[in-house]
C-alpha cells in the first residue's frame, strides 16, 4: 500500500534481493532445481543479474554497523525452470487448465 511504502521510506528501510541462497561465498545459487542444464548462470527466466560477492560485503557492512538482515528462502524449485512449478509456470489446475501464480509472482507476494 501507498501507506506502507510510505513508512518504509521514512524510516530507511531498503528492500535488497540478492536471488537464490548462496551455498558458498562466490557462488551463483544454491544447487537449483535445473531441467535446462544449458542455463549456466543459474538464474531464473527474467531475473536480474547481481554480484553476489557485493551483495554479500553489503549484508556483513549492514551487519556490522548494527543493521537488522532478514534473510528469506522461497526455495530452489519455484526459480527453477520447471514448467509446472518453475519461475514462469503455473500450475495445472482441473480440466488441465493452469491457475494460480507463477514462481515468479509467488516471490514478489511474499516480498
Amino acid at each position: 500500500s501507498e501507506e506502507l511504502a510510505a513508512y518504509y521510506s521514512g524510516a530507511g528501510v531498503k528492500f535488497e534481493t540478492v536471488g537464490p541462497l548462496l551455498d558458498v561465498e562466490g557462488a551463483r545459487r544454491a544447487a537449483g532445481h535445473r531441467f535446462d542444464a544449458t542455463s549456466a548462470d543459474g538464474a531464473g527466466a527474467g531475473a536480474q543479474p547481481n554480484d553476489d560477492a557485493d551483495i554479500v560485503a553489503r549484508v556483513r557492512v549492514a551487519r556490522a554497523v548494527g543493521r537488522q538482515v532478514i534473510a528469506v528462502s522461497m526455495g530452489t524449485v519455484i526459480t527453477g525452470d520447471s514448467p509446472e512449478v518453475g519461475w514462469a509456470a503455473r500450475p495445472l489446475g482441473p480440466g488441465g487448465v493452469r491457475r494460480g501464480l507463477t514462481g515468479q509472482e509467488l516471490c514478489r507476494a511474499a516480498w
